[in-house]
C-alpha cells in the first residue's frame, strides 16, 4: 500500500485507484466517472495544476461528494469536505475492509468541519461492528487553518451552481 492514491465517490461507493489526484481528475472521462459535473470540471481544469494544486483539489472536494485517499504504507489519509460526514465515514470503512490492516493508522480530515480523526483501523472497525458509527467523529479534534492556506480555502469554499 505504499504511495497509492484513490478517489472515492461516497454517494455511489465507487473507488478509483489513480496515478495522481490532480492529473487524474483533470481528464474528463475520469472526472465524469467520479461523478464530477461538467461545470465543476471546467473550473478545476482552469486552475494551474502545479502552482494551485491544493486549490484545485479543495475546489473538487468542496463541490462534489468525493474523498481523496493517500496511502503511505502504515498510514492512510482521507480528505473530504462535507458538513455531514456519515456517508464519507461509511465509504472510508468500506475502503478499509478491502485495503487496510488492523494496525493501519487512519487519518480522516474533514475540511468543511475542520475536524481530524486519527485512529487505527481495528478501532475504526469496532465502531461499525458495535453499530456506533455515528459516534466515530466524536474522537476527532479541531484543527486550525493558517493564514495563507485559509485564504485559498475560502476561495474554493463556494458552491458551483
Amino acid at each position: 500500500m505504499n504511495n497509492q492514491g484513490y478517489w472515492i465517490n461516497y454517494k455511489t461507493g465507487k473507488i478509483f485507484r489513480i496515478d495522481d489526484h490532480i492529473d487524474w481528475i483533470r481528464r474528463w472521462p475520469n472526472a465524469r466517472k467520479l461523478g464530477i459535473k461538467k461545470s465543476l470540471y471546467d473550473k478545476i481544469f482552469d486552475i494551474d495544476p502545479v502552482d494551485d494544486r491544493e486549490k484545485a483539489l479543495l475546489l473538487a472536494m468542496n463541490n462534489a461528494s468525493i474523498i481523496r485517499v493517500r496511502a503511505h504504507g502504515t498510514y492512510v489519509t482521507f480528505e473530504f469536505s462535507d458538513s455531514r460526514s456519515k456517508a464519507a465515514i461509511e465509504s472510508i470503512w468500506m475502503w478499509g475492509l478491502d485495503f487496510a490492516g488492523d494496525f493501519t493508522l487512519m487519518n480522516v480530515i474533514n475540511f468543511k468541519t475542520k475536524k481530524k480523526l486519527e485512529m487505527l483501523f481495528k478501532d475504526f472497525k469496532e465502531y461499525f461492528d458495535e453499530g456506533r458509527e455515528d459516534a466515530i467523529m466524536e474522537n476527532a479534534y479541531t484543527f486550525v487553518i493558517k493564514n495563507n492556506f485559509k485564504q485559498f480555502f475560502q476561495e474554493t469554499a463556494w458552491q458551483i451552481e
